[in-house]
C-alpha cells in the first residue's frame, strides 16, 4: 500500500498541478485504487511544517519520502521544481512510485548520516 501525501500552504499556486500530475502518474502506471491512499493536507504553522517535513509548497511524498532525492530544507515557503516548475512533473512522480521504497529509504538514511569531513588546508591559486 502506498501512502501519498500532498502537502501545501495557503494560496499555493502549485497544489492543483501537483494533484493533477499525481493522478496522471497513478493512471499511467495502472494503479488500482486499493493500492494507494492520497492525503492532501494544508500546513498552517511552521512547527507543523517541520513535523511533516514540508520541503516547500507543494511537497509530494510517497510513503513518507519526498519524490525528489536529497531534500532537507523544511518550512513554509514556495517550492520550485526543476528550476521553473510549481509542482513535480509526472515523470518525477512516476519514478518515485516505481522505485523500491526500501531502497529510497536506505539512500535517504545514508544521505542524512553522511560524515562531514573537515577540509584539508585550503589551496590558494
Amino acid at each position: 500500500m502506498f501512502i501519498i501525501d500532498v502537502l501545501y500552504i495557503k494560496d499555493c499556486i502549485g497544489k492543483e498541478k501537483a494533484v493533477e500530475n499525481l493522478n496522471k502518474a497513478l493512471d499511467v502506471l495502472n494503479f488500482d485504487e486499493n493500492e494507494y491512499f492520497v492525503n492532501i493536507k494544508e500546513i498552517t504553522k511552521e512547527k507543523e511544517a517541520k513535523l511533516w517535513k514540508l520541503a516547500g509548497s507543494p511537497t509530494v511524498k510517497v510513503n513518507g519520502v519526498d519524490v525528489e532525492f536529497g531534500i532537507n530544507n523544511y518550512g513554509m515557503f514556495k517550492r520550485v521544481y526543476n528550476g521553473t516548475q510549481d509542482a513535480p512533473d509526472i515523470e518525477t512522480i512516476k519514478h518515485a512510485l516505481r522505485m523500491d521504497i526500501r531502497e529510497r529509504a536506505r539512500l535517504i538514511d545514508e544521505y542524512q548520516h553522511q560524515e562531514i569531513k573537515p577540509m584539508k588546508e585550503p589551496v590558494c591559486v
